[in-house]
């Protein structure tokens, strides 16, 4: 039997782990826009900088090296969240 090609779209998954407190998870269908991880990144980092005053702890986002995770608008952003108490670390390339 022949298979077909099959396109769909892609599908992305986002989690956010607190340890002790919640997991919050999200599913979205189709490519992730710089535009759209910039408006996740400043409302998690408003979030991080509410932590930061509370607890003095930090928070820590794990990332992949996706395109839109590098890009040049992320990286010209990355001081401003780090300063309001959110970190960014990346694994490496090719991680699995």
């Amino acid at each position: 039997m022949k298979q077909r090609k099959r396109r769909g779209r892609r599908i992305n998954i986002l989690g956010i782990w607190q340890p002790q407190v919640k997991f919050d998870d999200a599913l979205m269908v189709g490519s992730l826009k710089t535009a759209t991880f910039l408006k996740l990144m400043d409302w998690q980092a408003i979030k991080a900088q509410q932590q930061l005053e509370q607890t003095g702890q930090l928070t820590v986002i794990v990332l992949d090296n996706d395109s839109v995770h590098r890009s040049k608008l992320s990286q010209q952003q990355q001081q401003r969240w780090q300063q309001q108490g959110l970190l960014l670390f990346f694994l490496p390339p090719y991680s699995p």
